[in-house]
């Protein structure tokens, strides 16, 4: 129900530069903080109750049983992120001391937040494998 006026307020406020920077402590308008922040969570949290609608939840169960993994190495895909970046010519090879992102506008966050999560995994995955090989042999 509140869902798309939340969603709303989100991409309108995303649309007109509106840029909440809790670690910088740049907060541009207490009121404006207060309502995307309650809009942020509302968002969040429908989307997390539309996962329970779905009976088969093994990826999301992966992940939950491999966050040490993801919390680890999460810095060092965003590396490979800033790294594509620059090759792809947004910036120079001294950006790649970045930290922890280079450049999140334009939907380069959902690369991010994407990267950040598979790669681990995968190096996860294949740290196991080659474990599980040594240990058969």
């Amino acid at each position: 129900l509140y869902f798309i006026p939340c969603f709303l307020i989100l991409v309108i406020c995303g649309k007109y530069g509106v840029q909440i920077d809790l670690n910088a402590n740049q907060i541009c308008n207490p009121v404006i903080f207060i309502i995307c922040s309650i809009s942020g969570f509302v968002v969040c949290y429908t989307i997390s109750q539309l996962f329970l609608l779905f009976e088969d939840q093994k990826f999301l169960k992966y992940i939950g049983r491999h966050t040490l993994s993801i919390m680890m190495l999460h810095f060092l895909a965003f590396k490979i992120v800033i790294f594509i970046q620059i090759i792809i010519g947004y910036g120079k090879i001294n950006d790649l001391k970045s930290y922890p992102c280079y450049i999140v506008n334009s939907g380069w966050w959902l690369v991010y937040s994407i990267v950040g999560v598979l790669v681990p995994l995968w190096i996860n995955y294949l740290y196991q494998r080659i474990k599980k090989l040594r240990i058969d042999k």
